[in-house]
């Protein structure tokens, strides 16, 4: 769901607004915003702020809570030392919830952290949960220990450098091959990865694939989590998708079994989706072993 709203408005005139309107509109026809309602809006003069505000407001009330069931996640998008405090990370939670008693781990390093305090929009909180943005003051990390990609996490979750998705390309005048080179985005994670087809030999505007994806770092996602594809370059989005297998098999010859597994962890059936990881393994699995790899709740 989302609104727009129309800056800077006192600078021009009503025709000119109009036009910037039609053109908003035009940009985004494609989008989920297609129907959204344009808000011109003046912070200067205060004109339309009020209006904005209110429609914000009323959308949020609609929207259903997050749950707060699973592992606590959040990517670090922001680090910074306060005097006195420390290091300061700032993200949106992902998933779960977390208390400031309760330990934390930075992903993929798995080293251990405690909370000093944590904040939410401005105000001390002793809870942040999924849908939250927060602040939260670190013991034990060090600002030089940061890097892109960074998460922390209630529990420690092993790092990967192989995932298994289900892409679905939207760029028009795409055709990637069998073998592609990518630029992966998921949370605050961005590299050049290979991309290699599993269920088709081409994938174009339109088309869904299973793909394997190669990534030249570790890191730390779980199943349905999303990600973005864009071109080496990075100035053209190819495409989305969802993780189906953090921790797959290598599927380098695209053997016929080994496609259906992908395609039976990608069906979203539950079942189907234990038998599949369960496949993967020589040695018997606990059901929190399942459940971690398959980001449900044990």
């Amino acid at each position: 769901q989302g609104l727009i709203a129309l800056t800077k408005v006192d600078t021009v005139d009503e025709e000119l607004t109009e036009l910037a309107m039609e053109e908003a509109r035009d940009f985004v026809a494609d989008s989920f915003l297609a129907d959204a309602d344009i808000f011109p809006v003046s912070a200067l003069k205060d004109h339309g702020i009020a209006e904005l505000i209110h429609a914000i407001e009323a959308m949020v009330q609609a929207i259903p809570a997050k749950s707060d069931s699973g592992n606590f996640r959040m990517y670090i998008d922001r680090q910074f030392v306060q005097p006195g405090f420390g290091v300061i990370v700032n993200g949106s939670v992902l998933s779960g919830a977390i208390s400031s008693n309760d330990p934390v781990y930075l992903l993929p390093s798995q080293r251990e952290l405690r909370i000093r305090r944590m904040e939410r929009h401005g105000a001390e909180v002793t809870r942040i949960q999924a849908g939250d943005r927060a602040s939260i003051n670190l013991v034990g990390l060090k600002q030089k220990d940061f890097k892109r990609g960074m998460m922390l996490s209630s529990h420690p979750l092993d790092p990967t450098r192989l995932v298994d998705g289900r892409l679905s390309i939207f760029a028009p005048d795409i055709q990637l091959g069998l073998w592609s080179q990518v630029l992966f985005l998921s949370g605050t994670i961005r590299c050049m990865a290979r991309m290699h087809l599993l269920d088709r030999d081409t994938v174009q505007a339109g088309e869904q694939a299973l793909v394997q994806i190669y990534l030249p770092e570790d890191v730390v996602v779980q199943s349905d989590d999303h990600f973005i594809l864009r071109n080496s370059s990075g100035d053209t989005t190819i495409g989305g998708g969802q993780i189906v297998d953090p921790y797959p098999l290598h599927h380098r010859r695209r053997r016929k079994g080994s496609i259906e597994e992908v395609s039976n962890m990608a069906s979203g059936q539950l079942g189907m989706r234990i038998a599949a990881e369960v496949k993967k393994h020589i040695i018997p699995l606990t059901h929190r072993e399942i459940a971690t790899n398959l980001n449900l709740v044990a």
